[in-house]
């Protein structure tokens, strides 16, 4: 459905950068991550935030490893910013709310009837994460669903909870790099889920399963 907003002038935030992660069979990254992928890259190319061509912070970097455990969540479209000295709730106002909500509503609203069998069926997630380069942590919201439309309607959580999420850091440190918050049925952790790295993260997001648990 067609989605009119202001993002077009909008005041384009110095010192970000952008990429985009996914998991999923070849049909959810078609009817999923692919739309919104272009969409991201159009935009925010015409903004003046380019995609994030360094080398990934250790915490970061990904590699495919194959897993007995039944997946929880079928598929994942992500989205990193990475954002440099300002550690500020602010970011979710200047960036999410005014540029990217709108292209994931234009992107996703659609999108469940054009998922089928398992992708159709089970829980997805759409994922945001912010990488604070100068304090190195990632703090990363998870809004998991069983359709795009349940997942859709839960992006209002995210504003407040990064807001905790730094007012827990500021309290309790940093301590680990990577700080997930897990958004369900309206629900989300009050404190962060700690991992050593997003690869981690990801396994306890897809399968439930913690390591070293």
């Amino acid at each position: 459905m067609p989605v009119k907003s202001k993002v077009a002038t909008a005041r384009p935030v110095r010192g970000c950068s952008y990429t985009t992660f996914s998991s999923g069979d070849s049909s959810f990254i078609r009817e999923a991550v692919m739309p919104l992928a272009k969409e991201l890259d159009g935009h925010f190319q015409s903004e003046g935030i380019p995609l994030h061509r360094k080398v990934l912070p250790g915490p970061l970097k990904m590699a495919r490893h194959p897993t007995n455990e039944p997946f929880v969540v079928v598929g994942i479209v992500g989205l990193l910013l990475f954002v440099g000295s300002r550690f500020t709730g602010k970011i979710l106002d200047d960036i999410y709310a005014v540029k990217i909500q709108p292209l994931v509503y234009k992107a996703l609203g659609r999108t469940d009837k054009k998922l089928t069998g398992a992708n159709h069926r089970k829980k997805k997630a759409l994922q945001f994460g912010v990488w604070h380069t100068k304090h190195r942590v990632l703090i990363l919201f998870a809004i998991v669903g069983d359709s795009f439309d349940e997942i859709l309607k839960q992006q209002n959580h995210l504003r407040p909870l990064h807001a905790n999420g730094i007012a827990w850091i500021v309290e309790n440190g940093v301590q680990k790099p990577i700080h997930v918050y897990r958004i369900e049925k309206g629900q989300g952790n009050v404190s962060p889920i700690l991992f050593d790295s997003l690869m981690e993260a990801q396994k306890y997001l897809r399968t439930g399963s913690h390591p070293g648990r």
